[in-house]
């Protein structure tokens, strides 16, 4: 009996020493603010993973209401849109890790936006 309980906490430690390391997007990651200071990109993740308090600076310093669209983590893709999701600003791919992410700019439609790498990191605040 013992052997079993101690074979059993063994497998859930492990489970959750996995977990806690695997990469996600910042919508599975409830109650978390994420920020790219190269273009001033804020946005938070509620509780239920809706992206919330989303915004970003165009060239002139003006604050734009965005949101920002995750696909399947297998896909690796990702828009920034005006809020209403109705013009799409940025599109490209992700690289996620555990405390950060990449977008890796592949399209700007929008020409008042400050875009200055192709490659935009995020750490989660």
């Amino acid at each position: 009996m013992k052997i079993q309980k101690l074979t059993t906490f063994l497998i859930l430690f492990c489970v959750v020493l996995t977990a806690c390391g695997e990469a996600k997007r910042p919508i599975d990651c409830p109650n978390t603010t994420w920020s790219c200071e190269a273009v001033g990109i804020t946005f938070s993740v509620s509780d239920d993973g809706k992206i919330e308090n989303a915004s970003m600076l165009d060239k002139n310093g003006n604050t734009l209401q965005i949101s920002l669209v995750f696909s399947d983590i297998e896909d690796g893709k990702v828009s920034i849109t005006n809020s209403d999701g109705s013009e799409v600003y940025v599109s490209g791919t992700c690289q996620y890790d555990k405390d950060m992410f990449s977008i890796f700019v592949k399209d700007i439609f929008n020409p008042d936006l400050n875009i200055p790498s192709a490659k935009l990191t995020f750490e989660r605040s």
